[in-house]
């Protein structure tokens, strides 16, 4: 049986899922940059949130990363090894939906490499810049409570 923390952060890692779904269902969508501060601090409390937890670090860790990895999994298939003819446009909308709210760090950042926007190579970026968050926030955690609990 899951902790009530554990089922609580499941519950914080469809966040960003449900704020794509909807924006996608409504066309109702956060201004880019408020999205990005917004999700972007929320992201680094989940991974906080998630190094907390009692129990294995690893094994919260990636529960913490696990829709991201499903959804970047998705990704990838629909749109690096799947020919645009055999794509499922199901499942190509879905793998999108997650990381809509870092879409502009994912454009900013891509644009430091190439001045030509791929839409594809912008959405990798997005999802790297949700994992390097989320790391972040769950190793800031680790290293605070480290200090916290040294004898002076």
């Amino acid at each position: 049986m899951l902790s009530l923390k554990t089922q609580r952060g499941l519950i914080w890692i469809l966040i960003p899922f449900i704020y794509g779904w909807l924006a996608n269902r409504t066309g109702v969508i956060i201004p880019p940059v408020i999205a990005q501060v917004v999700f972007g601090i929320f992201w680094l409390w989940t991974g906080a949130y998630f190094a907390q937890i009692k129990g294995s670090r690893l094994k919260h860790f990636l529960l913490g990363n696990s829709v991201w990895a499903l959804s970047f999994g998705l990704f990838l298939w629909q749109f690096i090894y799947t020919s645009a003819d055999d794509r499922l446009l199901f499942l190509a909308g879905w793998s999108q939906h997650y990381m809509l709210a870092f879409l502009w760090s994912g454009v900013r950042l891509y644009r430091l490499i190439d001045s030509t926007l791929h839409g594809t190579h912008i959405t990798l970026t997005a999802y790297i810049v949700m994992f390097v968050l989320f790391t972040l926030g769950f190793a800031w955690r680790i290293l605070r409570d480290r200090s916290q609990n040294r004898p002076s």
